[in-house]
């Protein structure tokens, strides 16, 4: 955020973001805990999406429900991701309604998010997506 006093005239800042050269995907939580402790990196990006695909029937759709957990380097030019399927439903409409397949997404990413922040990271909601 920027602060500006009282007396002095407000300026227009552009903030440009260094488009992302590399991304580094995890096969396990633990590994990418590893890896951001020894790269330095402190703060982390938790969050669910859901992916919809249909199906050959026009008005069934699958939806999974993915964990993300996302990080960037401290240069800005790398995201490091870990991703995990945490429930799968089948509905007629594209986005998830199934109640136990949403609170099995909001268990996990409880569960992950505890499990950072006893490691010591900072979590935040959201996730890093890379520039193309």
């Amino acid at each position: 955020m920027i602060q500006v006093n009282p007396g002095e005239k407000r300026k227009n800042h552009v903030m440009r973001m260094a488009r992302t050269t590399n991304k580094v995907e995890f096969s396990c939580l633990d590994y990418f805990i590893e890896d951001m402790r020894h790269s330095g990196i402190n703060t982390l990006r938790i969050d669910l999406f859901d992916s919809v695909q249909q199906t050959e029937l026009s008005f069934v759709y699958y939806v999974t429900l993915t964990l993300y957990v996302t990080s960037q380097s401290n240069r800005r030019d790398t995201i490091f991701e870990y991703a995990e399927e945490v429930a799968s439903s089948t509905n007629t409409e594209p986005r998830c309604d199934d109640e136990a397949a949403l609170h099995q997404g909001k268990t996990r990413l409880a569960q992950v998010k505890e499990q950072l922040e006893e490691a010591g990271f900072e979590v935040l909601h959201g996730r890093y997506v890379e520039i193309v």
